[in-house]
């Protein structure tokens, strides 16, 4: 699972993806940032959507492999605040940004 992961293998949407295109309609078009994008799947179904997507993780092997597999290159291997400043410079705004990892935040919330 890890390998596939990380070689960019997996297609299915996980289920608070899933959520996310079920509450946000689909005719909603802007620049999309998502922090811990990992294997890239979700950015992919939101380019689908019809999204310019952005991405950034902490993981280079897993940005490497969006890169090469999914053909989407706005992703970067990088902090948050690494990546503040680049947009900054860049004069780049997002409509959405979304938490890539959003279902660890769930887990532990329910946890507490």
């Amino acid at each position: 699972m890890y390998i596939a992961f990380h070689e960019g293998l997996g297609t299915r949407l996980y289920e608070n993806h899933k959520a996310f295109f079920k509450h946000f309609p689909s005719n909603v078009r802007g620049e999309l940032l998502d922090v811990g994008c990992g294997d890239g799947r979700f950015l992919r179904h939101a380019k689908e959507q019809g999204s310019e997507v952005w991405g950034i993780d902490f993981d280079k092997k897993s940005v490497e492999n969006v890169k090469r597999n999914l053909r989407i290159y706005t992703v970067f291997a990088m902090s948050l605040e690494e990546f503040y400043e680049y947009a900054k410079e860049r004069g780049l705004r997002f409509d959405v940004i979304t938490l890539g990892f959003f279902h660890t935040l769930k887990k532990s919330f329910l946890e507490t």
